[in-house]
Formats: structure tokens, C-alpha cells, sequence
């Protein structure tokens, strides 16, 4: 179920979905070997669209609400930097 669920196309990355790296955020996990072929890959993509500043955008955003939803960006961002910074250290992804 996992594999069928987890978009493994680099060019659908962009639009909300589930990566390889939400489900396989170490190389602990127990769906590293579904993926193994493919998280070097997702790791490299996550890296090149870090923003200048060091944060990640989110894929998505509501289509409505954009008072709100600027707000709710900016809470966004936070969290998926720091899920992706958690990610990137666990594969030894970051520069020391």
C-alpha cells in the first residue's frame, strides 16, 4: 500500500503529494527498501528547492481565504523545514 500511495515521478513532486521522503525519513525505516532507489533522488530535489533563506514552500495552498492562508504559509513553511532539515541529517544529507 505504501509503494502504490508515494509519487516516485520527480515531476509531480512539485504538486501536493506524498514523496518518498514522508514516508522514509531514515534509513531506519522499515519502507527504506522500496524506496532506496529513489531517496537519493527526492534528497537531491528537496536540496535544490531550498529558498535562498533556507526554508521549503509548501505545494499547495488553499485557492481561497489568502488573508489566512498567508499566515498559515508562513506556519507551514516552519514545519516543513524542520521535517526536511530532520530528514536531510538522518541521511547525512547535510553539509557539516
Amino acid at each position: 500500500m505504501a509503494y502504490d500511495c508515494v509519487t516516485s515521478d520527480p515531476k509531480e513532486w512539485e504538486t501536493y503529494c506524498l514523496t518518498p521522503i514522508q514516508v522514509v525519513q531514515s534509513p531506519c525505516s522499515g519502507f527504506y527498501d522500496l524506496f532506496a532507489e529513489i531517496i537519493p533522488i527526492n534528497l537531491e530535489y528537496l536540496l535544490l528547492n531550498q529558498k535562498e533563506d533556507g526554508y521549503w514552500d509548501p505545494t499547495w495552498t488553499w485557492g481561497r481565504f489568502e488573508k489566512e492562508w498567508e499566515t498559515a504559509k508562513e506556519e507551514w513553511r516552519g514545519i516543513l523545514t524542520l521535517d526536511y532539515l530532520k530528514v536531510l541529517n538522518a541521511f547525512d544529507f547535510l553539509e557539516k
